[in-house]
């Protein structure tokens, strides 16, 4: 089915995918580059295993990310503006790359502010306790991530099979029936903005905590005050867009939330690809590991690296 009678903000959000896609690409290369530098003492340095995982989450979305884009692209190349999906395969691509959104949109945030915390307190943390941290972290984004795209597979099944529709079947649905599935999503929907509340103040509290610590010249490095700006910023951004289509429905229609949901992609794909510099910038156990790959501070790197057990050292 074409839709080439569209309203324009479908074009809009598509030439947003060529700046997205562009990024997800330069961004693949440079977190698995940053993957690779980081696997070398993930074993000895316990916040390399915070920042492994971090980067793992963020490896796999600009895969899916990048993927979606191209597949994008080249639908609309074909099927101008196909709103939804085109066939089952395509809607099965969607559950799954929604699946790998949400889970790296919650691990790697939510693990970025644990290790802030211990970077914060001067907590010396073991190699097992940020393996405990990470797994619990993990465990808990898969859970959250599953019942979200479990919902949505349970919602698709209510609704008629429409390939490329603006008709807002879900958004129907939603007002119009009172049931397990409903609740489900509309709780859902709460713990979504009890969560997202609660990492906010978290990151606020944490970067007054590390402002109060620069002041007394008790922090000398701003690493982590930049991984966590590198998540604090793009969620601040990508809200901007949300302020333009408020009205009082409660569930907004897919032309009302095309652009805001492609602005917030792409804010969160350029804040995935500054992570690896920040650390590269800031982080002096990273940078001592990048030197002993490519032995550039004439001789450092050939010596035994010996690096403290926290991503900041004194």
């Amino acid at each position: 089915m074409s839709l080439d009678n569209t309203s324009i903000c479908f074009d809009v959000e598509y030439l947003i995918k060529y700046p997205d896609l562009i990024l997800s690409i330069f961004g693949f290369v440079t977190n698995l580059i940053h993957l690779f530098v980081l696997s070398l003492k993930v074993s000895t340095i316990p916040n390399f295993m915070f920042l492994t995982v971090i980067c793992g989450t963020d490896v796999l979305q600009l895969v899916t990310s990048g993927i979606n884009k191209v597949w994008a692209v080249l639908t609309y190349i074909e099927h101008k503006n196909c709103i939804g999906y085109m066939n089952h395969v395509d809607i099965g691509f969607k559950f799954l790359s929604s699946w790998t959104d949400y889970l790296s949109r919650t691990a790697a945030p939510w693990i970025t502010v644990v290790m802030a915390v211990t970077v914060v307190q001067n907590k010396k943390i073991s190699w097992q306790g940020a393996k405990r941290y990470v797994i619990f972290s993990l465990a808990a984004s898969v859970l959250y991530s599953s019942i979200w795209v479990l919902n949505a597979i349970v919602l698709f099944q209510y609704l008629p099979y429409a390939p490329c529709s603006a008709d807002n079947h879900a958004q129907h649905y939603m007002t119009e029936n009172d049931n397990w599935l409903t609740t489900s999503i509309k709780l859902m929907r709460y713990i979504e903005i009890i969560l997202g509340i609660l990492w906010h103040f978290g990151c606020l509290v944490l970067l007054l905590m590390f402002l109060v610590k620069k002041c007394k010249k008790k922090y000398s490095e701003n690493s982590t005050v930049l991984l966590l700006l590198s998540f604090l910023v793009p969620n601040i951004l990508s809200c901007i867009p949300y302020f333009f289509i408020a009205n009082e429905d409660e569930y907004q229609t897919q032309e009302a939330l095309i652009i805001p949901t492609a602005f917030g992609s792409l804010m969160r794909v350029s804040g995935t690809c500054c992570r690896p510099f920040f650390i590269l910038w800031k982080c002096k156990d990273y940078q001592l590991v990048v030197d002993s790959i490519f032995d550039i501070s004439g001789g450092i790197g050939s010596r035994t690296i010996k690096v403290q057990s926290s991503l900041i050292s004194k």
